[in-house]
């Protein structure tokens, strides 16, 4: 949509993209892997090349995108994504753990990045009713 481009936008300027991008990789990793039994070796092995991309992207201390977890949370993942069983307990585990991250990632983003895009919108919007003459008179 617009407005979510608008707010990626926002905050790569914002040097923030990293949390948005991360929610938006993990909620695709959930809708295709979360329901759905990972019990052929094709299933499991794209499943777990999605999670190395994940890794890749923000978990790994040389990912220029590194999110901010706790060092726990952190640790608990990174453990979970390394580990080559494939049973469905560790698939579940990683699921959980990588929900959990989304989690502690989207209440930093809304109550951080959204908030400064909030205040963002408003400037550029008195800007422009500046702009077109209409100091307060309404809105756009």
């Amino acid at each position: 949509s617009d407005l979510r481009n608008d707010f990626l936008k926002f905050s790569s300027k914002d040097l923030a993209i990293e949390g948005p991008e991360f929610i938006l990789q993990v909620d695709r990793i959930l809708e295709l892997y979360k329901n759905i039994p990972l019990d052929s070796v094709e299933a499991r092995n794209s499943f777990n090349a999605a999670l190395d991309s994940l890794y890749a992207d923000f978990l790994s201390y040389k990912s220029p995108f590194l999110i901010k977890i706790p060092n726990r949370l952190s640790e608990e993942l990174k453990n979970a994504l390394n580990d080559t069983s494939l049973s469905p307990e560790t698939n579940s585990e990683k699921l959980r753990l990588i929900e959990k991250a989304r989690k502690v990632v989207y209440d930093r983003v809304n109550g951080d990045t959204f908030i400064r895009y909030q205040q963002y919108q408003r400037k550029e919007r008195n800007r422009m009713m500046k702009k077109l003459g209409m100091r307060g008179r309404g809105t756009i």
